[in-house]
């Protein structure tokens, strides 16, 4: 009995070494099969990397990464949404690290930890969930663009007067998204199958409620119940409702928006009524040798603008505002004139130049013999061309004037501190001023001549020439 129990015990020893040795010798084929590759049973989300070198691994773990980058996702709150991938986010993974942890299963630790390891990854599925990181730039760009097109500015309550009705734009609240929570829910989503992301939202308030417009809207709505009359000499000027409604505008006042009447666009329809009354002021002539009256002129008229808006303003507690016009009175300028003297021959000796600022010519005349005579331009009202005798100082063909910036070809000065005979002046673009100004005094005190007829009298004089000059 003995005998046989020891022979049964011989023949479970001699199997259980077979059995072990077995096994050990599997799993170091199994190793060397493997060696220089990941295990079997080792996933990156739906790609198998078993029995694939680390190349092989990172070629599918890559296409892996970009299918997952490319995965549409939808973020969105109440009733707005955005579309992106996920590597609009900014996210990205690290595929290198991702073989490296896929070829370190079943290679960690002692011999006996990297037997034990190895030989469960033949029974063990694996399935690398790999960490994604988020570029701050790119997620930070996709906050500013994409998720703040979900937030909603708040509308202000306007008030407007629209065809001489008072007309109120109402208020709205708008919604601001919260984006603190935004980048751990994108790595959470990452790694599951979600495709939609909701965010928190808040409220936001407007600057101005339809409240605060409850005021002026009543003030705007009584200006506009009125009725208004202008007169002057008998004559009445009703403005229409939206003519008065033209005149209001809203203003804020110790905090509180009223409505009142802009002085400026009610002084934009006084003008417009005062075209029936208003002249204008036209000087009266008088000649400064004999006091005789050339022109009676006339006095001005004007509306009063400024006590048509006082009184206004100050009848807008009645429900019925009649406003009196008044005007003042300008009394007609006397402008004494110097008779013209006409052309005179004979008045120097030899050759002379006469300059009849009045008619704006300018005569060449040789002792008692008129030569030719050109059409000039003279000094504006501002710049005056000065009267009396003078003579050609100095000459130039052409001469440069730095306050003006611009040539004035053929110069002869008549009277220190620039002024001269010129042709008609030149700027350095080569653009030259229009012959359309000669017969008119536009100039800055100068005498300007037409092309030709300056050279021409340039050519005629010489220093000391008299020049005549009268009007």
């Amino acid at each position: 009995m003995r005998l046989k129990t020891k022979k049964i015990l011989s023949y479970i020893l001699l199997v259980a070494i077979l059995l072990i040795g077995g096994a050990l010798t599997t799993l170091f084929l199994y190793q060397r099969t493997y060696a220089g590759k990941i295990y079997k049973n080792v996933y990156f989300s739906d790609a198998n990397l078993s029995g694939k070198t680390k190349l092989q691994a990172k070629y599918l773990v890559d296409n892996q990464i970009r299918v997952l980058l490319n995965r549409k996702i939808t973020i969105s709150t109440n009733d707005k949404s955005v579309s992106a991938t996920l590597a609009d986010t900014g996210m990205t993974f690290d595929s290198g690290k991702v073989v490296n942890d896929s070829y370190a299963i079943g290679r960690g630790g002692s011999f006996w930890s990297q037997l034990r390891d190895s030989s469960l990854t033949l029974f063990q599925k694996n399935n690398l969930a790999a960490l994604p990181t988020i570029a701050q730039e790119k997620y930070q760009q996709f906050i500013d663009i994409a998720v703040a097109q979900l937030n909603v500015s708040p509308q202000d309550a306007a008030l407007e007067i629209k065809d001489g009705q008072v007309v109120l734009q109402n208020s709205t609240s708008g919604v601001t998204v919260s984006t603190e929570q935004l980048r751990d829910s994108l790595i959470s989503l990452a790694s599951t199958d979600a495709n939609k992301i909701i965010l928190a939202a808040t409220t936001t308030p407007p600057a101005i409620s339809d409240a605060d417009f409850s005021v002026a809207q009543q003030r705007a709505t009584d200006l506009l119940a009125k009725t208004y009359n202008f007169s002057y000499n008998g004559k009445n000027y009703t403005p229409t409702t939206i003519q008065v409604g033209a005149w209001i505008e809203f203003v804020t006042t110790d905090g509180r928006i009223t409505a009142q009447f802009n002085t400026d666009k009610v002084k934009t329809y006084l003008n417009v009524i005062a075209k029936n009354f208003e002249v204008s002021m036209l000087q009266r002539k008088v000649n400064s040798e004999t006091g005789d009256i050339i022109d009676a002129g006339r006095d001005g008229v004007s509306l009063d603008k400024d006590a048509a808006v006082s009184g206004l303003n100050s009848q807008l507690d009645n429900s019925t505002v009649a406003v009196v016009l008044t005007v003042t009175t300008t009394t007609a300028k006397i402008v004494k004139i110097v008779p013209n003297e006409g052309l005179v021959l004979g008045r120097f000796d030899g050759k002379y130049i006469d300059v009849n600022l009045a008619t704006q010519k300018l005569c060449k005349i040789d002792g008692q013999n008129l030569v030719d005579c050109t059409t000039i331009s003279s000094g504006k009202a501002s710049t005056p061309t000065p009267t009396g005798t003078y003579s050609i100082l100095n000459k130039s063909p052409r001469r440069w004037s730095s306050s003006a910036g611009l040539w004035m070809p053929w110069w002869e000065e008549w009277k220190a501190g620039g002024y001269g005979l010129h042709e008609l002046p030149e700027w350095p673009s080569g653009y030259k001023e229009g012959a359309d100004h000669l017969g008119l005094p536009v100039s800055h005190g100068c005498i300007r001549l037409g092309i030709g007829p300056a050279e021409a009298l340039y050519n005629w004089t010489e220093i000391g020439t008299p020049i005549y000059i009268h009007k």
